[in-house]
């Protein structure tokens, strides 16, 4: 980046965050998959007919070394987490038009000392109503962070869709629910899917584009609203149950709905109905909590009745 050459940097991050999925997803066989230069990132976004945001998270060794050597963990706990120093994002236009910006994070932690990694783990813990106004402006201040500084190249249709691909943290940052100075989420205005990497978008659209003329109800399989198990965290002496999703019921009947097709919920949302059915779909869509550890993250899990 200090070179000006951000398209060969883009090329870099793409390689280095396929390798990382590749170690995590040991047990499945990716190697198939081609490394992209800039002109292929173009072409296939173009295919797509979508707007990438392309994000990269960096970090300073010397200041990783400094945290690492003096930040004192509590026993038996093995994470380490540092700050970021700065963020990268790309955006990728359909028209092929690459612009890149560069996010500095140094003041947000050396003079707030504010850990963004945190700030997004603060919002996936449960909540209450009290915290509610500090919730919304942990949203707002997120927006200011990673989208205001490429709101500029974002599409203006709310129907064109923007494909974004994080890394690190950012996966666990729901990206719809940030909150722009006029107090609108993001997904008000842009349509949002999330992708691991450029590569495995090139593999469901290669996918998509075999099985859209061929598919049929059996095509779909779609499951939610699950009777919520009890879950064990290593922290923790008993365990607890998962809470309910919010309108879950109401999402997984609009969908069946949409596509005349039946769902799979509550107490029948069992593996072994699960592994049977899934076997004959093309598409599946589940409406439930996925279950990932930060450190690694795969192969992970779902909740099931």
């Amino acid at each position: 980046m200090n070179q000006k050459r951000c398209n060969i940097a883009l090329e870099i991050a793409e390689q280095s965050k396929m390798k990382t999925f590749q170690e995590s997803c040991s047990l499945i066989n990716y190697s198939h998959l081609t490394t992209f230069n800039h002109h292929k990132m173009q072409e296939l976004i173009k295919g797509v007919k979508t707007t990438l945001v392309y994000y990269s998270v960096l970090y300073d060794e010397n200041q990783f070394y400094r945290f690492h050597r003096f930040h004192r963990l509590p026993k038996g706990e093995n994470n380490v987490y540092f700050y970021p120093t700065e963020i990268l994002i790309w955006v990728i236009k359909p028209t092929g038009e690459t612009y890149c910006e560069q996010v500095d994070l140094t003041h947000f932690w050396q003079e707030e000392m504010l850990s963004l990694g945190g700030l997004i783990r603060q919002l996936n813990e449960e909540k209450n109503q009290e915290d509610l106004e500090e919730y919304q402006q942990n949203l707002s201040n997120l927006y200011k962070l990673l989208i205001k500084p490429i709101a500029q190249y974002l599409p203006t249709n709310p129907e064109e869709i923007i494909t974004i691909c994080p890394q690190d943290f950012l996966y666990l940052l729901p990206f719809s629910a940030l909150i722009n100075e006029r107090g609108e989420y993001l997904i008000e205005n842009h349509s949002l899917i999330t992708i691991p990497s450029l590569s495995l978008l090139e593999l469901a659209y290669n996918n998509q584009l075999y099985h859209q003329e061929n598919l049929t109800k059996s095509s779909y399989f779609l499951m939610g609203n699950p009777s919520m198990p009890h879950i064990w965290l290593a922290e923790e002496k008993y365990p607890f149950i998962l809470p309910n999703l919010i309108e879950g019921e109401a999402e997984i009947n609009t969908i069946s709905a949409l596509f005349n097709i039946t769902s799979i919920q509550g107490s029948y949302a069992t593996k072994n109905q699960i592994i049977e059915q899934i076997k004959q779909a093309n598409i599946l869509h589940f409406t439930t909590y996925s279950l990932l550890s930060e450190l690694g993250g795969f192969p992970g899990a779902i909740a099931l009745s």
